[in-house]
This record gives structure tokens, C-alpha cells and sequence, in this order.
């Protein structure tokens, strides 16, 4: 199996089980093996068969087979009551843009997001900040890859864990590094004000050029606030929030009780937890269905539903790590 790490697009999987939908005739709900669930028609699938995967936040190609959904990326959706996320396709639709590929050298996992032309749907405000300089080498990007495609990591996992709510808003970094001050959004390092006036009223208002001088260490948080990605906390102010420090020098993410010391030396608030615990007994935090609950039963403290949840290793020597976006903060606010 590829490395379920990397978050596929597209991915081949198998069907290892179907739910009947109460009052629905023609189409049934099917399980795939790494925990997604998706509605299909009742004779297009059978159980085992082998097919790609595509996760919510694909954009498939133009092409008359994906005309039903209208050039939109894929979304979480209800049917009659039931959450359905992504869509299951037949093997064969990679023969759609590569006829000659051979098809009996696909594998379980094998990641198909080239092969079916397939490319991530980036929220409108992502792609206005995406102006900047290349990334800093050597530093992760911010990006956690879902848990529904790490189902070996999350079965082979052991030893102490955390459990974060993911907060909505836009991805923004800061550390210090070779001798200056460096900011960063998702994807880019900032150098100019003009289009990205929230990192510098963040920047101003955490006062990161006196508080963020010790070489090397990069604070990873999240930007909330008005006018940054919908504001759906109806917050009147911005605010950043921890969730990941970053030591460049020894390729490591530093365990929650050393982030929290140096936040704390900084003034930087972190974002809230919702489990601690130790990853031998605890079976159900193994389990796929039970952390999906976990994330739609999560609010923030303004009351209003929470995106989801991060879960990641808290002892050095493991960099496991993934999310659980709610299904139902999905439904909600039609992403």
C-alpha cells in the first residue's frame, strides 16, 4: 500500500460493505476501506470491487461522464437523512484520459490523482493570498492530511495523543529564521503588505518582532476573524490561534506541553483541546466512525459547530498526525 500519509485526491480502494437507505429504492450507502461513506446505485457496485476513490474537495475534469456536477468540486452531502461524501467511480474511467494504461497494474491505495486529471478546489480567499514568495525549504506546510485515507498509521499507532479542534480560518505562520523575521500564509512567504493586510494586523497585534526571536522555531496557528474564510464564529475581531511549533534545526514538531511553554513565553494563545490520552487501551480512538461523531459533536466556545478535530502523536519519535473534517460543518455550510 502507498503511503497513506499523503492525502490522494483520488485513490484506489475497495467497497467492504453497503447500508440500505430507509425509503430509498434505487441507491444504497457504500463503505470503502478507509472509512469514507458514499451513496451509489444499487447495481452500478458490488462488494469488494476495487474502485477510485475521489474525497470531498476534488475538482474532477471537464468531460461529459462528470457533467452532473457542473465544473463544482465535489461536497459532503445529505440524501434522505444520510451523510455522503465523494464520489465512487469504476476503475475504467482512468482509460478516459489514458486509454493505453493498464489497468491490471493498479494497486490497493495507489494514488490516481494525475492519472484522472483531477485537482484540489481551493477556497476563493486561498487563492487571492497565494501571492508571495516560494516556501521556506524544510518547513511543513500546514495541510493535514485526513484521517478517512490513514487507516494503517491510525491501526499501527501507539503511545500518547492529543486531540485538537480545528479552527476555521486561514492557515498563517511565523518564525524566526536565518537572522530575520519571517511570515508565511498557506503557501507562500509574505513579503508585501498590500493583499495581505490580516497577516500584518495579526503581526502588529501579537507584536511578533519583539516576541518571535529565537532562530529556528516556526509557530504554525490559525487566522480567524472578520472577513477570513466566511467568519463563521461572527467573530468582530481577529484572532490567531496555535496549533502546531515547528524546531526547523531538528526536524521536529515540538509535543503539546513544550508548544504550550513557548507560546506562553510569547503571549500566543493555542487552540482548544478536546483529548488527551494514551493510544493502547483506547480502542474507539482507532476507530473511524467513532472520531467522525467525535468532530460533529464538537463546538467552539461561541457556541457555534466546530470544523473538526486534529489528531496527532504528543511524544518525539512519532510525527503521526491527521484530521476528521465534521461532516455536518460540512452539510451546514455547503463545502
Amino acid at each position: 500500500m502507498e503511503n497513506d500519509k499523503i492525502d490522494a485526491l483520488a485513490k484506489i480502494a475497495r467497497i467492504t460493505g453497503f447500508r440500505e437507505i430507509p425509503k430509498a429504492t434505487q441507491v444504497k450507502l457504500a463503505i470503502v476501506d478507509d472509512g469514507w461513506l458514499s451513496v451509489v446505485k444499487n447495481a452500478d457496485f458490488a462488494l469488494n470491487d476495487q474502485i477510485i476513490y475521489c474525497r470531498v474537495g476534488s475538482i474532477l475534469p471537464d468531460h461529459p461522464e462528470y457533467a452532473f456536477l457542473k465544473g463544482s468540486h465535489l461536497k459532503t452531502k445529505k440524501f434522505l437523512g444520510i451523510i455522503s461524501q465523494g464520489l465512487i467511480l469504476p476503475v475504467k474511467h482512468i482509460h478516459l484520459f489514458n486509454p493505453n494504461f493498464d489497468l491490471t497494474s493498479i494497486t490497493d491505495g495507489m494514488n490516481v490523482t494525475e492519472l484522472m486529471h483531477i485537482e484540489k478546489h481551493v477556497p476563493k480567499e486561498e487563492v487571492e493570498i497565494s501571492s508571495g514568495s516560494k516556501w521556506i525549504e524544510n518547513l511543513p506546510k500546514t495541510d493535514e492530511p485526513r484521517l478517512q485515507g490513514m487507516k494503517k498509521s491510525l491501526r499501527e499507532f501507539s503511545g500518547n495523543f492529543i486531540i485538537t479542534k480545528k479552527a476555521d480560518g486561514s492557515s498563517f505562520t511565523v518564525g524566526f529564521y536565518e537572522g530575520r523575521l519571517r511570515l508565511l500564509s498557506r503557501n507562500f512567504e509574505l513579503f508585501e503588505r498590500s493583499g495581505h493586510i490580516h497577516y500584518y494586523d495579526i503581526a502588529n497585534k501579537y507584536k511578533f518582532s519583539d516576541v518571535v526571536t529565537e532562530e529556528g522555531f516556526f509557530f504554525q496557528g490559525e487566522l480567524i476573524g472578520p472577513k477570513v474564510n466566511g467568519n463563521r464564529q461572527k467573530l468582530t475581531e481577529f484572532k490567531w490561534l496555535v496549533f502546531n511549533v515547528y524546531d526547523i534545526k531538528n526536524g521536529r514538531y515540538l509535543i503539546w506541553d513544550d508548544m504550550v511553554e513557548k507560546c506562553n513565553k510569547c503571549g500566543f494563545e493555542t487552540v482548544e483541546i478536546v483529548h488527551r490520552g494514551e493510544l493502547f487501551g483506547e480502542a474507539d480512538y482507532r476507530n473511524i466512525a467513532y472520531l467522525v461523531e467525535l468532530a460533529n459533536s464538537q463546538t467552539y466556545s461561541t457556541g457555534f459547530p466546530c470544523e473538526g478535530i486534529v489528531m496527532k502523536s504528543d511524544y518525539y519519535g512519532n510525527d503521526f498526525h491527521g484530521k476528521i473534517i465534521s461532516p455536518e460543518y460540512e452539510v451546514k455550510y455547503g463545502l
